[in-house]
Formats: structure tokens, C-alpha cells, sequence
């Protein structure tokens, strides 16, 4: 057919099966409280330039049918996934709220990654803003079908962040100033029975043993082989009339004496011989220094036990390596440190370049030459052994390493009141810092935002 204007527009099929040149009018439809139905027309549609006209920017006050696909990840107390597989928590409630007033319908679809989202080096995003992005990008549908693919809102404990504001578009604030803080597991109370034991090693413990047994039977023997001996003195009736009365060293009374003199109890009966009192000597000798030693062992370990505490800040948590720290990967915890690495690397490379690589502007150079690079590079160190440690996969898992590998862990402080409240056995220590608010996310110039907002 030739090319000609027709009463829809023009008509050229310029030799294919398909009209190129035809329009077509993109009419919004509303109902007032009364029902009275009002139309008008806010963009076009063609088949070489697409939709022309700013659609995303109506006022939908009603949507009514209208199905959202509704992104989330169970993360207490914002989202709580129940064993029947269905959703609860503040963020479902507040999205069952919204829903009524706004008078639309929702399917909640659960996050398959679990993660809320950062940009990849390629450019992209993962997890709920990369959902978010791929919706954005989609030509508008005024009837909002839903995309098991894309998504139109996420809700939960999202941060809004700048980098974020770039993909999609947030409300206001529904939790002001979220900050990071340090969680770590309280110290549990020492319950260990046998602390008295370990001011020694066992090695020790066993050599001590062994020389109050052997000196037992030492004194026995010499004091039965001795003639100076109480026994041996009065089998040859050589004691003395008004003599004290002495002691015949049996095993049994052997080990005994050796016991009382090692704990500094004392005994009544002494040996008689010289031979015997010699070894006492020096036996005494040895439990003195023995019982001086473990006495001071264990009021220093006691003393230590009470010492012993945890990092108290990030700047003291950072700079030791006892204590491993990590945080949950794909968040907006996580892109804050990544950030803040990134951005000491910026500030190395501009300094490198600007002073030492600058073979052209002498003054610059000299204006910029130091001994040594003058920024101490903290997040390229931390995000260095958070790399190493390896990050959480999730809250709970960020949960489990606390309690089970002694990790320090960067949390949210609204998740941390949540779980501090929910158990005895977690502490924060230091300040919080990097403040920002929570928010819902919409895909970038969605209709619903300006309601939402209201």
C-alpha cells in the first residue's frame, strides 16, 4: 500500500506486514469519590519513537486491582518470614496500611539472593535494587501487570543511601538515623570449678606429687636403717629416762609428716635423726617456695580474668587483630566500607600522581612531598581483613558468628535493640556512627511515590 494519512494517523507499511508510522494516544482514566469517571490524555506511543510524554509522573490516586509485586528478606522485626511461609513484622504491617488507603493489591515476593543490593563492577546492581533497577527499566504499564522478574516496591530495613537514590526512588523516612554499632558476645560468667588447678601446669602439678611421695618413702627408709632413730634407739634401749616420747616413721605416718610439712600444718612428733631432719630441711624448703609461687600465680590470674576486656571503639577495634570483625555483605553496612576504601585509594592515587608521578608542575610537587604518605589508610586495613575473615551471609548468620566464633560484627542499631532485647548475650560497644534513614523503595519514577509520600 502506498504511504497516506489515516484517521488514527499516518499508514506505512513501507513493504513489511506491520504499519511503522502508527500512533497511538496514552489516555489516563480516574473515578472521583462520586465514581464519576474523567480521562485525559497524558502521553503517545509510536513504533519508532516509543512513549513520548512524562506518564510516570501522574497522580495515581486510585489503583484500585491494580497488583504491585512487593520485594523482601526476612530480617526481624521489619520482616518475619512464619513457618507457614507466609510474611509478618512493622514493614508488612505498614504495607498492609499503605495498600488499604491507597486501595491497590500486592504479592510479596521474597528475595532470592537475600541481599538488599550494591553495585557490581559492571555497572549493575544485585539483590532488591537490581529488582528495583530492572523494573525502572521496563516501558510503563498503566495497569501495573506484575513481573515475577522486575519488582515495584521493597520494603524492610533498607538504608537509603545516595549511590541507591541513583536506581530508585525512596520515601520519606520511616526510621530516622539508623546507625552502625559494634555487637559483640558478652563475656560469660566464670563457672569453671577446677580454677584452682590451673595456677600450675600439669607438669608441675604431677612433679609435686611425685616429690612428696618419694620424700615420704625417703624417711621412711632412713629413719628405719638410721641408729640415731626414735624406733632404733628404743629397740636397743638406748632412750633416756625423762626422754619425750618419739615416733615410729611407718609409710603411712611418712607420707603423712611429708603432707603436713609441704602445707605448712605441722606435726606434733619430729624425727630424731639427723639424717632425716636434713631431707625435712630441705623439703621445707621446697613447699615454701612451692606454696609462694602458686600463691602468687593465682592472684595473678584472677587479677588477669578481671583485666581482660574488649575493644571499647572502632578506632581500638581496628587497630588489634584478636578480636575479627565483619559485616553483612550486599547492605548498605557494607558499601560503607567499601566506599570509604575506595575513597582512600582516591585520595592515595591523586597524591601519588599529583607529587611524585607529576614530572611537570615542579611546584606542586614540592608543595606535596612528604617523608611518607601522610593519610592513614584505616578502611583499606579493614576492608583488607574483613576480606580475609569473610563477610555474613546474613542477619543470622552474622548472629551465629558472634555467638559461636568470638567475631565482632557491624550491625544496625535498630536490629541491635531488637536482638539485645531478644537475648542476654550480646553487647555494643563504642559509638554509633554513619547515621542514615531507613525508607521504601519504589522503582525510579514510579506513580506511586507522590501518594505514598502524603
Amino acid at each position: 500500500l502506498p504511504k497516506f494519512s489515516g484517521v488514527m494517523g499516518g499508514v506505512n507499511f513501507a513493504g513489511t506486514l506491520r504499519n511503522t508510522d502508527s500512533t497511538f494516544a496514552v489516555t489516563q482514566l480516574q473515578f472521583n469519590s462520586a465514581g464519576v469517571a474523567s480521562s485525559a490524555k497524558v502521553g503517545t506511543w509510536t513504533r519508532a519513537g516509543g512513549l513520548a510524554g512524562d506518564v510516570s509522573s501522574v497522580e495515581l490516586t486510585y489503583l484500585t486491582k491494580r497488583t504491585l509485586n512487593v520485594r523482601l528478606i526476612h530480617d526481624p522485626p521489619f520482616v518475619i518470614k512464619l513457618p507457614n511461609g507466609t510474611f509478618t513484622g512493622y514493614s508488612v504491617e505498614m504495607l498492609q496500611g499503605i495498600a488499604e488507603r491507597m486501595n491497590f493489591d500486592y504479592r510479596l515476593v521474597e528475595q532470592p539472593d537475600g541481599a538488599y543490593g550494591v553495585m557490581l563492577a559492571n555497572g549493575s546492581w544485585n539483590g532488591m535494587m537490581g529488582a528495583l533497577e530492572r523494573g525502572s527499566s521496563t516501558q510503563f504499564n498503566p495497569g501495573f501487570p506484575t513481573r515475577c522478574q522486575d519488582a515495584d516496591m521493597a520494603i524492610g530495613p533498607i538504608t537509603i543511601t545516595a549511590q541507591r537514590e541513583q536506581v530508585a526512588d525512596f520515601s520519606v523516612p520511616i526510621y530516622d538515623y539508623v546507625s552502625l554499632q559494634i555487637v559483640l558476645k558478652k563475656a560469660a560468667a566464670s563457672n569453671d570449678q577446677t580454677f584452682f588447678l590451673k595456677a600450675f601446669t600439669w607438669d608441675v602439678w604431677v612433679c609435686i606429687i611425685a616429690i612428696v611421695t618419694v620424700t615420704g618413702f625417703l624417711i621412711f627408709f632412713v629413719d628405719k636403717v638410721s641408729p640415731f632413730s626414735f624406733q632404733n634407739r628404743y629397740r636397743n634401749d638406748q632412750v633416756r629416762d625423762g626422754e619425750a616420747e618419739g615416733k615410729v616413721f611407718t609409710v603411712k605416718e611418712s607420707l603423712w609428716y611429708v603432707l603436713g610439712a609441704y602445707t605448712q600444718a605441722g606435726e606434733s612428733f619430729d624425727p630424731r635423726s639427723m639424717s632425716c631432719r636434713t631431707i625435712i630441711v630441705g623439703f621445707w624448703l621446697f613447699g615454701y617456695l612451692m606454696m609462694s609461687l602458686y600463691t602468687a600465680n593465682l592472684a595473678a590470674q584472677l587479677t588477669v580474668d578481671k583485666l581482660v576486656q574488649p575493644p571499647q571503639g572502632f578506632d581500638e577495634l581496628t587497630t588489634q587483630a584478636t578480636v575479627k570483625y565483619t559485616v553483612i555483605k550486599d547492605t548498605a553496612a557494607y558499601e560503607h566500607f567499601q566506599r570509604m576504601m575506595n575513597a582512600e585509594k582516591n585520595l592515595y592515587r591523586y597524591w601519588l600522581t599529583s607529587g611524585i608521578g607529576n614530572e611537570e608542575t615542579v611546584n606542586e610537587v614540592a608543595a606535596l612531598e612528604t617523608w611518607k604518605y601522610p593519610v592513614i589508610e584505616r578502611y583499606t586495613s579493614v576492608w583488607s581483613r574483613m576480606t580475609r575473615w569473610g563477610f555474613a551471609d546474613s542477619t543470622e548468620d552474622a548472629l551465629k558468628k558472634i555467638r559461636q566464633d568470638g567475631m565482632a560484627v557491624f550491625l544496625d542499631s535498630a536490629l541491635v535493640k531488637y536482638y539485645s532485647a531478644q537475648s542476654c548475650d550480646l553487647m555494643t560497644v563504642g559509638e554509633p556512627f554513619a547515621p542514615r534513614p531507613y525508607g521504601v523503595a519504589l522503582r525510579q519514577k514510579s506513580p506511586l511515590l507522590k501518594a505514598l509520600n502524603i
